[in-house]
C-alpha cells in the first residue's frame, strides 16, 4: 500500500521531530507510536472492536464494557488484544484528538484508563517484547500522549485541520 508507506514516512518524521523537540520517548516507543498512527489512520483499525450487533465502539468506556462483557469467553490472546487496543485508543484520542476528548469531558478519564489498560494487558502479554513496550507506555503514557498532542499542534498545522490527512500526506510527498 503506497498510502501506508507514505503515512509511515510522514509519521516517522513527525514523531521523530516532535519527540526530539520534547526530549521524550526512546526509539522503541517512537516506533510503536508510528505503527499506531499508521494503523489508526484506517478507521476500520481504530474502531476494530464492535458490540454484539456489529456497531463500532467509539469510546474507552464502551471498549471496557465490551471487554468485561466478553471476558469469560475471550482467550488470553484476545484479552491482550482488547486491552492493548483500549490503551492504544486512549493514547491516540488524548494525543491526536485531545480537544475532542476535552470538549466531551473525557480527557482525565482517558488519561487514567489508557495506562490502566496497558497495565492489565501486561499481565496477559504473550511475549516479553509486548511486556517491555507496554510497560514503557504504562509508565510514560502522559508524556507520549503529550508528545502526540504537541505533534498535532506544531507539525500537523492548519493543513490537516482544513484539508484532511490525505492532503497532508500529498503535501508531505511533495515536500520530500
Amino acid at each position: 500500500m503506497i498510502q501506508d508507506h507514505s503515512l509511515f514516512r510522514l509519521f516517522s518524521q513527525l514523531v521523530a521531530r516532535s519527540f526530539e523537540d520534547l526530549q521524550t520517548g526512546d526509539e522503541i516507543i517512537r516506533a510503536y507510536v508510528v505503527d499506531l498512527l499508521v494503523r489508526f489512520a484506517r478507521t476500520d483499525s481504530l474502531y476494530q472492536i464492535r458490540d454484539p450487533v456489529g456497531k463500532r465502539i467509539e469510546t474507552v468506556v464502551g471498549l471496557l464494557i465490551e471487554a468485561d462483557f466478553r471476558s469469560k469467553e475471550m482467550s488470553s490472546r484476545e484479552s491482550f488484544r482488547a486491552l492493548r487496543h483500549t490503551g492504544d485508543y486512549a493514547l491516540f484520542m488524548t494525543g491526536i484528538f485531545r480537544s475532542y476528548v476535552e470538549s466531551h469531558g473525557y480527557v482525565d478519564w482517558y488519561m487514567q484508563e489508557g495506562p490502566r489498560s496497558y497495565r492489565r494487558a501486561i499481565q496477559v502479554a504473550p511475549t516479553r517484547e509486548d511486556t517491555d513496550i507496554l510497560e514503557r507506555l504504562w509508565r510514560d503514557f502522559e508524556q507520549v500522549s503529550g508528545g502526540l498532542d504537541y505533534m498535532r499542534k506544531v507539525y500537523f498545522g492548519q493543513a490537516a485541520l482544513q484539508f484532511g490527512l490525505d492532503a497532508l500526506v500529498r503535501r508531505f510527498d511533495a515536500w520530500n
